[in-house]
């Protein structure tokens, strides 16, 4: 659930800020300032990199927007999982303008992404005297603490975040999947509710309650929140896998896959959905197919094998 974490936010380019140049160069300068700023995660990161990169060579943009540009190609970085480039890009955000509380942020779930958790948080101490009301400081702060499976110390900065802001649905979803990974159903339920009151069009929050109900063996009430999920973004990765995942463990192994296939191709970056969709392949007697998606899971990530048992059931065996 870590990748439905939403605790990094772009900042925008003033494209009025673009130096002067002809027609054609103008759209292009203004099209590539689109992609930079405007992020679409259906958008390959390549692009943002690409974009950011014409910005930074062709300088398109001025002194007082650089941090801008550095910060968002290295959330595009951040987003392909090139957390060296990321990192690097940060720091020359925070070098152009050492008072920008997001690329503090930004930079340290980047360490925290490489397991770097003492320089992640003296990052997010930074971001918090710079900004010290600012909740996503907090939400990445519990972030951190959640991938250190520090669940109690999580939950506690999620709780902060919302003090500053009720209405934060980051907060409240962020802090339900932290009750739920420790077991705290009734907590977790509370505030699933909650964020589907507050935004009754949030896919992860159906995602997340659907993973409650299905560890809580509500099947039926599981697989109506993974197809609300689904009706309200048809690329949720997280809600075609656990979709898929009730669907195999019910036998119904051909639908499954077509879920598994869904959420590789909504995320490729996460091997455990190739994996399992390898598994399927398997199942139903596509060997050869299947195999293929084992070996290029386990190349991507060799830890996908052991860590590959999803949230709401068991991983389809193969026999």
């Amino acid at each position: 659930m870590g990748e439905m974490r939403a605790t990094l936010v772009l900042a925008v380019i003033s494209i009025l800020s673009l130096g002067t140049s002809s027609s054609a160069s103008e759209d292009d300068d203004y099209q590539y300032a689109h992609y930079c700023y405007d992020v679409d995660k259906s958008r390959a990161p390549a692009a943002d990199v690409e974009a950011c990169t014409h910005l930074l060579d062709t300088h398109a943009v001025g002194y007082a927007d650089l941090h801008i540009v550095y910060n968002n190609r290295g959330y595009a970085y951040f987003r392909a999982r090139d957390y060296a480039h990321a990192i690097a890009d940060y720091d020359a955000a925070l070098s152009s303008n050492a008072q920008y509380t997001l690329s503090y942020i930004n930079r340290g779930n980047a360490y925290a992404a490489e397991g770097d958790f003492a320089r992640a948080f003296a990052d997010f101490d930074q971001a918090e005297l710079v900004d010290p009301q600012n909740p996503r400081v907090f939400l990445a702060r519990g972030g951190a603490f959640f991938d250190q499976r520090d669940l109690d110390r999580a939950i506690a900065q999620y709780s902060h975040a919302i003090e500053l802001d009720p209405h934060s649905n980051d907060a409240y979803l962020d802090r339900a999947n932290a009750e739920l990974d420790k077991a705290d159903f009734a907590a977790a339920l509370i505030d699933y509710n909650r964020l589907i009151e507050l935004d009754p069009h949030n896919a992860n929050a159906f995602v997340g309650r659907g993973d409650l109900y299905a560890q809580q063996h509500e099947e039926t009430r599981a697989l109506a929140d993974f197809d609300q999920a689904i009706a309200i973004d048809p690329h949720s990765a997280w809600g075609h896998f656990d979709r898929g995942v009730i669907r195999a463990n019910a036998g119904h192994m051909s639908e499954a896959w077509q879920d598994f296939d869904a959420a590789v191709n909504a995320d490729p970056q996460t091997a455990q959905f190739r994996y399992t969709r390898g598994l399927a392949a398997m199942v139903l007697g596509r060997r050869q197919e299947g195999q293929a998606d084992i070996d290029a899971a386990i190349a991507q990530d060799p830890s996908v094998a052991r860590n590959a048992t999803p949230s709401g059931g068991d991983t389809p065996a193969v026999h």
